[in-house]
């Protein structure tokens, strides 16, 4: 795959992606602020319980690269558990450290979700979506 072939399809994939992560954000009760911080918590505790490990805010912060505040992770996470879809517990070994996971609720949502998800995907990398980008005026 060339250069530019390969920047194309990483292009179209990476928008398939945040376009779907928008369409979440607006069937949300809360709002956009803090919408992507949400998402990204919340598919970073299902991986983590896919791997049969534990996530922290720590984790977290760790995982974004510093790139995320403690604050911001704080209120993206609370939000998660105000919508449902993630649940906080203390950690058995020390009851201050507070473990992220998902919820019943958020994993059935993911899973109503990720065939059509993946499945877009599949054709942005096969270059058979249909470009939805609105013509300049």
């Amino acid at each position: 795959m060339g250069e530019e072939t390969a920047s194309r399809a990483m292009v179209a994939a990476h928008t398939a992606v945040m376009r779907r992560q928008f369409a979440l954000l607006g069937s949300s009760r809360l709002p956009a602020v803090r919408g992507m911080e949400r998402i990204w918590c919340f598919m970073e505790a299902v991986r983590a319980a896919q791997r049969g490990t534990r996530l922290t805010q720590k984790d977290l912060y760790a995982l974004s690269s510093g790139a995320l505040s403690m604050a911001t992770l704080s209120r993206a996470v609370a939000d998660g558990v105000e919508l449902g879809y993630l649940m906080q517990r203390p950690a058995p070994e020390d009851s201050r450290v507070r473990l992220i996971e998902p919820t019943p609720l958020g994993l059935r949502r993911l899973a109503e979700l990720a065939p059509e998800a993946m499945e877009e995907l599949r054709a942005v990398l096969a270059g058979e979506e249909e470009d939805s980008t609105p013509a300049a005026d």
